[in-house]
């Protein structure tokens, strides 16, 4: 027995979540027809997908490797029909009918590793392979391929679970095909159980409400999701969700869907959804100040339970984040797409290890979506925008429409909205302006072939290990700025800093 690559089937869209891209076609007919079944498994090119309880054979990619593509791939075992006959699948394990290679007429299957020692690991060495984690695997394979693996390790992880009818308590046998049970005293059929749920990003103007679970490393961020309750819609799961984890009022007439996600890990159906938080109201302030400081966002306060964290993050700091180049893949342990110990994250330097979920979850198609990033911006362009102590060259305050993906064409796109280093130093709050007259931008930094008016001045205590800044005293040179503003820009591009202050005492 070896290991046999799978093609993907060219006719798969591109632009569907990671986990739709189910690369065979299931042909559901056939799923009852055991004489069927048995002429594919008999088949000297049916393949089985060996499933050891969640995990599954992989094996690295040997050939050279593009950024972006899989470093993984499959291990499937050719002769299904010696195979599911020999001592290496479990006695009793049933045959799981996954599909056909619509381009080469190959017949999926998948069947439980015997546990009799050695044997699994025999499997591993004999095609220089290991077991892994289906859902960790996912993100260094090929999405075709992880969206199979998925589906296989859920459906042998369900029959393995669905022993005896949860209605009679009597023994239940498989389907010829697998995707079902019979309860051996009433004759009735049960079905795998699939568990829906729902996740959605929540924007406030230029600003997205992202949380942490605890379980989660420091630092990692992602949308919020929850299950939906019997008897619920799922406009309204949204909107409880999201006041029962972050205390934050969704705008029911404003909730969207935008797309949906298997995560069978072990049945979980993910509905991706976008929806709108109204700003608190404010009293009057000049025109160009509102563009800075408004909206006034609606203090989120993370449910004990249910978050280590929530907050919000504006427009700019998410897109330098997603466009410095990713660290090496590791695995994601949620619909989110969040785990352990990263899983296509993104680090941002001098914000420790700030990273949002990899391109394989859902989460992340809402967050780039909004932010009007393509999945091929994320993995290969860097934007140098987060180096030192502060966010550098990150675009500076837009003049314009705030819909997502707008891109002003100026110079001011090059000019540092937030400039600091650590320590206590004085500092200048600007207003700029490209040559041709288009500006209404407010930044902290020094003159860059751009028109500039000072504001007024004052100084900076800033501490990156704590995550702390201070704004206060004033400019001999340019009096007092509106250091009110500064504390807004500041957190605008600083996040994750809880402790930004204002003061007008001292020099």
């Amino acid at each position: 027995m070896k290991q046999l690559g799978m093609a993907r089937p060219v006719f798969l869209p591109q632009d569907l979540p990671f986990y739709c891209q189910y690369p065979l076609d299931r042909r559901a007919e056939l799923r009852r027809n055991n004489e069927q079944l048995s002429k594919l498994r008999s088949l000297p090119t049916a393949r089985v997908l060996p499933v050891m309880k969640d995990k599954v054979l992989v094996k690295r990619a040997t050939a050279p490797l593009a950024p972006g593509q899989a470093s993984l791939q499959a291990v499937y075992l050719e002769s299904a029909a010696s195979v599911l006959a020999s001592d290496h699948i479990a006695a009793g394990s049933p045959s799981v009918f996954l599909g056909v290679d619509p381009r080469q007429g190959t017949p999926y299957f998948a069947a439980e590793v015997s546990q009799v020692a050695g044997v699994a690991s025999a499997l591993a060495t004999a095609n220089g392979a290991e077991w892994r984690s289906a859902r960790l695997a996912g993100p260094e394979l090929d999405s075709g391929e992880a969206s199979l693996l998925a589906v296989g390790s859920s459906l042998m992880q369900w029959h393995g679970a669905a022993q005896f009818s949860s209605r009679t308590g009597s023994a239940m046998a498989a389907s010829p095909g697998g995707h079902s049970r019979k309860c051996g005293s009433s004759g009735s059929n049960e079905y795998p159980r699939l568990d829906t749920a729902v996740i959605m990003l929540v924007t406030c103007g230029e600003y997205c409400l992202l949380g942490r679970k605890p379980e989660w490393p420091q630092d990692r961020y992602s949308t919020l999701a929850g299950f939906v309750e019997v008897g619920e819609p799922l406009e309204v799961t949204v909107v409880r969700e999201v006041a029962e984890e972050s205390g934050v009022t969704t705008q029911l007439g404003s909730v969207r869907y935008e797309a949906s996600q298997p995560w069978p890990f072990p049945r979980s159906l993910m509905i991706g959804f976008n929806g709108r938080s109204a700003a608190i109201a404010v009293g009057i302030l000049p025109a160009e100040v509102e563009s800075v400081m408004l909206p006034l966002l609606q203090p989120p306060v993370a449910q004990a339970d249910e978050l280590a964290d929530v907050r919000w993050f504006h427009r700019d700091f998410l897109m330098a984040s997603i466009l410095t180049p990713a660290v090496a893949p590791v695995s994601g342990t949620d619909g989110s797409g969040a785990g352990s110990s990263g899983g296509g994250t993104v680090p941002i330097p001098g914000h420790s290890s700030f990273n949002i979920p990899g391109s394989y979850s859902l989460a992340h198609r809402l967050i780039t979506k909004w932010l009007g990033v393509s999945a091929s911006a994320v993995l290969g362009t860097s934007l140098d925008g987060m180096s030192g102590q502060a966010p550098e060259n990150i675009a500076a305050s837009r003049s314009g429409s705030e819909q997502p993906g707008h891109k002003q064409q100026s110079a001011l796109l090059s000019f540092p909205t937030v400039s600091l280093d650590d320590g206590t130093f004085k500092y200048v709050l600007l207003r700029v302006t490209d040559p041709s007259g288009a500006g209404g931008a407010l930044a902290l930094g020094k003159k860059l072939g751009l028109e500039v008016r000072e504001l007024g001045g004052g100084r900076i205590t800033h501490d990156a290990a704590a995550r702390k800044a201070r704004v206060y005293g004033y400019s001999a040179a340019f009096g007092a700025a509106p250091h009110e503003l500064s504390q807004a820009i500041l957190r605008r591009h600083l996040p994750l800093y809880d402790d930004v202050t204002v003061s007008y005492e001292g020099y």
